[in-house]
């Protein structure tokens, strides 16, 4: 096969298998697979790869090689997701008013601490304090899947690439301050108000994205 053919080959490939989600993002990929899978030698696969670089489909790591991009999230998907939330955590709330449960506090205020600690510092550490906020949350939604949902939601929009992920970094001490306030409608058992604050929070993050923060 020629060279310029083989380049085409391998290009089409890699970009097929990226777009019907067969290598979803993040996927680490090796030159040397590819070449075997089609036959070829692994020059023309390498001349893909930075071909499918410059049209934002992968990404060349250091000492890692080749990953699948994740697409950055587009300010509508953004909003729709926190529709969602808004959606199924004041759902959750609901039930904790009709069913008059009350929440340990312990792990909710420890992880609301450790975000406030690090609200200036490494946004990883942020956001492992942020996670463990929501799972502590959620500890009476029985529903596994329902719970697993909001729980993915969260990490899938915290954990996004590029603007997203500046304009959340730079929202570190809106979340804690809207955080504080839901956490001390939960303890006081004021669901509606914590429903309110919900709602609160999530346009704010909204906002922030529309407006660059």
């Amino acid at each position: 096969m020629k060279p310029k053919k083989s380049e085409e080959t391998a290009y089409q490939y890699i970009k097929g298998k990226i777009v019907t989600q067969e290598w979803l993002p993040d996927a680490h990929i090796r030159e040397q697979d590819v070449a075997n899978a089609l036959e070829i030698s692994r020059t023309p696969v390498r001349k893909a790869f930075l071909r499918l670089e410059e049209e934002g489909f992968v990404v060349k790591e250091p000492h890692r090689g080749i990953r699948v991009r994740r697409p950055d999230l587009s300010q509508k998907a953004f909003q729709d997701l926190t529709e969602f939330l808004e959606l199924m955590i004041n759902h959750y709330l609901h039930k904790l008013q009709v069913e008059e449960k009350a929440l340990e506090m312990d792990e909710l205020k420890e992880s609301l601490e450790r975000m406030e600690q690090e609200a200036q510092g490494r946004h990883e550490h942020f956001l492992e304090g942020e996670f463990n906020y929501w799972d502590a949350l959620l500890q009476e939604e029985k529903n596994t899947y329902s719970k697993s949902m909001i729980v993915g939601t969260i990490r899938f929009v915290n954990t996004q690439k590029g603007y997203i992920e500046k304009i959340l970094s730079e929202s570190r001490e809106d979340k804690v301050a809207h955080l504080k306030k839901l956490t001390d409608y939960i303890e006081e058992q004021n669901y509606p108000y914590a429903r309110r604050e919900i709602r609160i929070l999530l346009n704010q993050l909204v906002l922030n994205v529309i407006q660059g923060a």
